[in-house]
């Protein structure tokens, strides 16, 4: 697990088209930030970041988060989507759990993945 958060970057910039750095795994900028007391290294969220480098346009810092989320419905409905209408219909599973349909979809086709591979 401790490359997951590198490798999903990785996976949502190139499926967004964008040149991701993750500049917190350098291990020069830890080695510099290591010897500040984490009362100011993490007081205000990234405060000490900001005021660090000051070329940010006030645009930018201020901001909300923007996360990325992985592109599950677009791909069930495009290059995979006969891949999971197939499983959807050759399983006996009612349509009525509560849960999103891209969801449920892809709860379906990973459950008979593993159902294939033990054989059963």
């Amino acid at each position: 697990m401790r490359n997951q958060l590198l490798r999903d970057s990785d996976v949502m910039s190139m499926n967004w088209g964008l040149e991701l750095r993750v500049p917190f795994v350098d291990k020069n900028l830890l080695e510099a930030v290591a010897p500040i007391p984490s009362n100011i290294r993490l007081a205000q969220g990234k405060k000490l970041l900001t005021q660090a480098i000051t070329e940010i346009p006030d645009w930018v810092i201020n901001r909300p988060k923007k996360g990325f989320s992985f592109p599950f419905e677009s791909w069930m409905n495009s290059e995979f989507g006969d891949y999971f209408d197939n499983v959807h219909q050759n399983l006996n599973i009612p349509l009525n759990i509560p849960l999103k349909p891209w969801y449920r979809r892809w709860s379906l086709a990973i459950l008979h993945h593993w159902w294939e591979q033990i054989n059963l």
